[in-house]
């Protein structure tokens, strides 16, 4: 981690607050959240690299640009799978968000839960659990931006 710990732990705090682990949240509810602050994450750092902070308000700027524009200042700092694992969770939540039903939610899901199943020894969840699954692809996504912000 590059800086100070307290900053870390509250943006811990922060994504706990907002999805907290005791209580069974919707699906809509966990991706939209889970979405909101990864890219207010992905806002952080973006923002860290400006020069001069008020040249340009990153307020508007859409997930996607902002995914991209972090991933062209800090490429590496997080693994290509985590960046496409990024981008996967921008289009579920696009897809809920703008379509009341999409028959493709089921396999990007799946395609993500395969992701972290290839890269990760220790994502350990069953095939019954998809919310905390996707719980725990969230949060790992975030706090890889909260590392670098930090």
């Amino acid at each position: 981690m590059g800086g100070d710990i307290k900053e870390f732990l509250d943006g811990l705090l922060r994504y706990a607050e907002h999805l907290p682990g005791d209580k069974e949240i919707p699906f809509e509810i966990l991706v939209l959240r889970g979405h909101l602050l990864i890219e207010d994450e992905l806002r952080e750092i973006v923002k860290a690299k400006f020069v001069q902070h008020d040249a340009y308000d990153l307020q508007q700027t859409k997930y996607s640009s902002l995914l991209r524009l972090a991933q062209a200042l800090y490429g590496d700092a997080v693994p290509e799978w985590k960046w496409n694992a990024a981008q996967e969770i921008n289009v579920i939540r696009n897809s809920i968000a703008h379509r009341l039903k999409d028959e493709t939610i089921e396999p990007r899901l799946n395609r993500l839960f395969r992701t972290y199943r290839e890269n990760y020894d220790t994502f350990a969840y069953t095939e019954k659990e998809p919310l905390r699954k996707l719980a725990y692809c969230l949060s790992d996504v975030h706090v890889s931006f909260l590392k670098i912000r930090t």
